[in-house]
């Protein structure tokens, strides 16, 4: 999870499993929690990437988040994702 803005993130995961060692990634993929309203929705970004065992951070002072490598339950990603929690563009 990461706090932005009042809000808290929680992005990707894993959510269980599947046959032998291969990860169910969490689905909804985003889900964001309302500090002031107590209440959780979930936010639908179509082109942001499913992974699990990911980094992310807060990209300076905005709503984008960078995430680094992954995996989307079959092979590892080395690939770097930008994701605009605001605007909903990856």
């Amino acid at each position: 999870m990461i706090a932005l803005r009042n809000y808290i993130y929680v992005y990707g995961g894993i959510s269980g499993a599947r046959e032998g060692h291969h990860p169910q990634l969490a689905s909804p993929l985003i889900e964001c929690y309302t500090i002031a309203s107590d209440s959780w929705e979930t936010i639908t970004i179509n082109t942001a990437p499913s992974l699990a065992a990911f980094s992310w951070c807060q990209m300076g002072d905005t709503a984008q988040i960078a995430i680094v490598g992954g995996t989307n339950g079959d092979i590892m990603s080395d690939e770097t994702c930008i994701i605009d929690l605001q605007a909903g563009t990856v």
